[in-house]
């Protein structure tokens, strides 16, 4: 079933909102909000040298999985690799 447009009546004139209105009133997804958060700037120790800097929170997420992987976490390693390397099509 189709979704009814919401309308707005002013003064006898059917108002039909824009999207700019629209999206307002829509929620946002998780994707949208976790795009928005990891490209804000935050301070971050770098785990090789321990020096702070400026950085996203992109960055931040990458090097806490270098850290992971490189104390040995597996899933983190793989996940490193697949990334880097891509996936095997088919194992050996």
């Amino acid at each position: 079933m189709k979704k009814a447009r919401p309308v707005r009546i002013t003064v006898g004139i059917i108002h039909y909102p824009t999207p700019d209105e629209m999206k307002s009133r829509t929620t946002k997804s998780r994707a949208s909000i976790l795009r928005r958060h990891m490209g804000a700037p935050v301070e971050i120790t770098h785990p090789g040298t321990g020096r702070k800097m400026l950085g996203t929170g992109e960055d931040a997420a990458a090097l806490a999985l270098i850290a992971k992987a490189l104390g040995g976490d597996v899933p983190a390693i793989r996940l490193i690799l697949d990334c880097v390397y891509g996936k095997p099509f088919r194992r050996v």
